[in-house]
């Protein structure tokens, strides 16, 4: 399953669905804490989005996955494809701790 705001994952995971719920765009800092109570698989495309993420996961002492944003073009949302790489670079550092690149989307 895949939902645009953590508020409609959090609405999925109170009715008891229990499938994997991906955040197709990067939560805000602010909610990280929020996506690993329910459960939720949140994608990013910044260091910030890394970084809060990674924060989170850690203070739940859990390991979060993760999918990494590229944009290809459609000026969307997503990383630049020059720092695709670095991005996904910072992901795998913390890897070992608390994140898990699950996944990629390119757009």
């Amino acid at each position: 399953m895949a939902v645009a705001l953590v508020e409609e994952g959090r609405e999925l995971r109170n009715a008891g669905i229990e499938v994997p719920i991906l955040l197709l765009s990067e939560p805000r800092p602010t909610e990280m804490v929020e996506v690993v109570e329910c459960g939720l698989v949140p994608t990013v495309y910044s260091g910030e989005g890394v970084s809060a993420a990674a924060a989170a996961a850690s203070a739940a002492q859990t390991k979060l996955n993760v999918h990494l944003k590229i944009d290809s073009g459609m000026r969307r949302v997503g990383a630049e494809p020059e720092f695709a790489v670095s991005l996904a670079q910072s992901i795998d550092s913390v890897n070992i701790w608390n994140l898990k690149e699950s996944g990629l989307i390119v757009q």
